[in-house]
């Protein structure tokens, strides 16, 4: 049911009955269902833009975050994926600056 759940999702089928967007924070996180919504386990997605080598361009695609064995816990699996995000842009950002940085002395006359 998680595959056929993914499959539709990616052929853009943003249905209430199949996913509900989750409020808070700022990466936009989503969770579906594994089965239905009674009892089932969730998973957390997020729809990005991502870079793709196979067609040298940018694309949009499903990060499936986390598997969720119940809805209770869903909270927490949200607190460590937006961890995980804001970790990442710093790391980001903190490598552009080291290399603007080493950029520019090489530049010093």
């Amino acid at each position: 049911v998680l595959v056929n759940n993914l499959k539709r999702l990616a052929h853009g089928e943003h249905k209430h009955n199949l996913m509900k967007k989750l409020r808070g924070g700022h990466f936009r996180l989503c969770e579906s269902p594994v089965g239905n919504w009674r009892g089932s386990g969730r998973f957390i997605w997020q729809i990005a833009v991502d870079y793709s080598p196979e067609i040298r361009g940018y694309t949009e695609t499903i990060r499936l975050w986390r598997l969720c064995r119940a809805h209770d816990d869903v909270d927490a699996a949200v607190k460590g994926v937006e961890r995980a995000l804001r970790l990442g842009r710093e790391c980001t950002v903190t490598l552009r600056a080291k290399l603007a940085a080493s950029s520019t002395e090489s530049c010093i006359v």
